[in-house]
């Protein structure tokens, strides 16, 4: 029975392999570009304001992995693909900690840890996140990414 139940998940996994795809045409195939360089969103996409968050706030929330996907140069602000949370996080805001030599950005969710199954979502978004200052030659920072979501291959779609 058991040698049964393996074969029949091998399958299954080797069908699910098979009907993803592989190689470079896989969007859920890491890739090694910089988050930190600007990448384009998909065409279409709208970019939206974000829900701005304060250093008090942020405090307990998960980080969510982003990536730049521009620098506005008519206005103080960058644009940023993020990972707005899925299963049991849920996304509250950016968090922008602004410095005269850098800029950390923070994607933050709300995880409930108390749930024992979560359902199988998965958010992304775009969002123009103002600055006070043009960036310029500051360095800009992702703020550490909470372990369960540093995986490279969320953001891996994104151009």
């Amino acid at each position: 029975m058991a040698q049964a139940v393996r074969i029949v998940l091998a399958v299954a996994c080797a069908g699910l392999v098979s009907a993803c795809g592989h190689g470079a045409g896989n969007p859920l195939t890491h890739t090694s570009r910089d988050s930190m360089m600007p990448s384009a969103p998909p065409g279409g996409i709208a970019i939206s304001a974000p829900t701005l968050l304060d250093g008090r706030e942020v405090r307990g929330l998960t980080s969510l992995p982003w990536r730049l996907t521009s620098v506005e140069t008519s206005r103080p602000a960058i644009d940023i693909y993020y990972v707005a949370g899925g299963g049991c996080t849920s996304p509250r805001g950016i968090y922008v900690a602004e410095a005269r030599t850098s800029v950390t950005i923070e994607a933050a969710g709300a995880t409930d840890s108390s749930a024992h199954a979560c359902a199988a979502d998965f958010g992304t978004g775009y969002v123009r996140v103002p600055l006070t200052h043009p960036l310029g030659s500051r360095k800009l920072l992702h703020a550490e990414v909470d372990a369960d979501w540093r995986n490279p291959r969320y953001l891996a779609g994104s151009r």
